[in-house]
């Protein structure tokens, strides 16, 4: 397996990026202060503010075309894994995890927000990637024991 490319980024580039990520991963809690644009050669997949991401785009413009045929493939494995898979099952992970919650601690849970965005990695695991978002691997998201039990700490956090 050959190690991903890295470039040094400027000060600038580094800060857009921070702003980037912020404003997808909670779009609500960081939204953009400006109108967004689409990026040339990311199709409708990455959109920056009009003003103020100019280092961050000139940044990722030479790679549009290997992140476009990265995402799509992964988007595709992601849809054909999922339909041998009900959705019902991560439905009652959740369910299991906040019931747990509520045992443990003699009380019901209190109402909360928690985005879980899904990767299309082979391997687990599970990051806190916003203050309410959290980012679970394909692998342990589709093994409901697993992922309850990894679960279980941050609903513990928010409820």
């Amino acid at each position: 397996m050959r190690a991903p490319d890295a470039e040094d980024a400027s000060a600038a580039v580094e800060a857009q990026w921070r702003e980037y990520w912020d404003m997808t991963v909670e779009p609500r809690a960081h939204p953009s202060e400006v109108p967004l644009e689409l990026v040339d050669g990311f199709d409708t997949l990455v959109a920056l503010p009009a003003m103020g991401a100019e280092e961050l785009t000139a940044a990722i413009a030479p790679h549009a075309g290997s992140a476009l045929l990265y995402a799509r493939a992964a988007h595709d494995r992601y849809v054909s894994s999922m339909k041998s898979h009900t959705g019902g099952d991560a439905y009652r992970a959740y369910a299991s995890a906040i019931a747990e919650f509520e045992r443990e601690v003699g009380r019901r849970a209190h109402s909360f927000e928690l985005n879980v965005q899904v990767l299309p990695f082979t391997q687990r695991g599970i990051w806190w990637i916003g203050s309410l978002t959290v980012a679970v691997t394909d692998g342990l998201r589709r093994d409901v024991v697993a992922f309850d039990a990894a679960i279980r700490p941050v609903i513990a956090e928010l409820a």
